[in-house]
């Protein structure tokens, strides 16, 4: 079996230069340059600019109002995959706080607001893990809560330096409880891991030898996706002078594509000039 690979256009800088931008100039990108996904943002409230157009204050969430302000609407229903990449708790006053059940509800709240206005369901959302006191448990429970209420939708988590979910044994505990507690929901074949490859390599302390060990250790199954991106400052196109040793990832990528029915890959670079070249790089030297 050979998988489909689903190619996800990345939300770069030039789609949000007016609030967070529409899902129909990412649509039409996607179509001109092969992608059959695109990646929303949905976050919180996340800068200055957002708070002064909102109201709101940074780390909120978004209100039926901000997203009116945030978003532009598409003039028509677009026939395209969409991934709503939510906050990730990057030090810009949001906390994702799983454990708790009433802002679980309040974050699902936010999520069937944007869909309202996007009048379509999206392929794909995608959370992270936050930090302690959150556990394995409660993100499984979030994640199991999130299939429930939207059933035709895969749910993804991202494995982030310095949060609970990080490296290979943090991604295999996630599974197994997930297999141990909602059985039906991951045979679904609705749930699972993004695995962002530089953020793995970041955790193992950039040692090549162990970046390897947690490749090796990560189990398959697990994996429904990955974030490919390089570069000292992070999100550029990866070069085979990187540190990452691209080849033990192709490897990697060999043996899961053996095992999926469906793949998502995400060339995750925050510039429009480099989504072209990062995808090439993938395909020439990762697939």
């Amino acid at each position: 079996m050979k998988s489909k690979i689903i190619w996800v256009l990345p939300n770069v800088s030039q789609f949000n230069r007016n609030g967070r931008g529409s899902l129909q100039e990412r649509y039409h990108i996607a179509k001109r340059l092969g992608f059959d996904a695109v990646e929303i943002p949905a976050d919180f409230i996340k800068n200055s600019t957002e708070v002064k157009r909102t109201g709101l204050h940074m780390g909120d969430f978004l209100t039926k109002e901000a997203i009116l302000k945030l978003y532009k609407k598409p003039n028509k229903k677009l026939n395209i995959k969409y991934v709503l990449h939510t906050d990730p708790q990057s030090g810009r006053g949001s906390k994702l706080r799983w454990y708790d059940t009433k802002w679980r509800r309040k974050f699902i709240e936010m999520l069937n607001n944007l869909i309202e206005y996007f009048e379509t369901k999206p392929y794909a959302i995608e959370i992270h893990p936050g930090t302690k006191p959150n556990s394995i448990k409660s993100i499984t429970t979030a994640m199991a809560e999130l299939t429930d209420e939207f059933p035709r939708t895969k749910i993804l988590i991202e494995n982030r330096t310095h949060q609970i979910v990080t490296d290979a044994f943090s991604m295999n505990k996630v599974w197994d409880l997930l297999r141990q507690e909602y059985p039906n929901v991951v045979d679904s074949g609705r749930v699972g891991i993004v695995l962002d490859v530089q953020q793995l390599f970041t955790q193992t302390n950039k040692n090549r030898i162990l970046f390897q060990k947690h490749l090796q250790m990560i189990k398959p199954e697990a994996i429904i996706g990955v974030h490919i991106h390089s570069g000292p400052r992070g999100h550029h196109t990866p070069s085979l002078k990187d540190a990452i040793p691209w080849t033990d990832v192709a490897k990697f990528l060999d043996n899961l594509l053996k095992i999926k029915e469906e793949f998502l890959i995400n060339p995750e670079v925050h510039v429009k000039s480099e989504i072209q070249p990062t995808r090439k790089f993938i395909e020439r030297y990762l697939l």
